[in-house]
């Protein structure tokens, strides 16, 4: 197998480009918060050490 060497191109994100990347974010968690059931929400919030006071 040839290996070829490429430099990716490294560019940093304007604050607009991670302000529409936070709110693509935050649209999408919120489609996948709407489709979990109670039990899967509980699940969820446990692996990640929330507690019902958190929310």
């Amino acid at each position: 197998m040839e290996q070829r060497e490429e430099q990716a191109a490294v560019r940093t994100a304007t604050d607009e480009e991670r302000a529409e990347a936070r709110a693509r974010f935050r649209r999408k968690l919120a489609e996948a918060e709407e489709r979990m059931t109670p039990e899967k929400r509980a699940e969820v919030r446990a692996a990640f050490g929330l507690d019902r006071s958190a929310a």
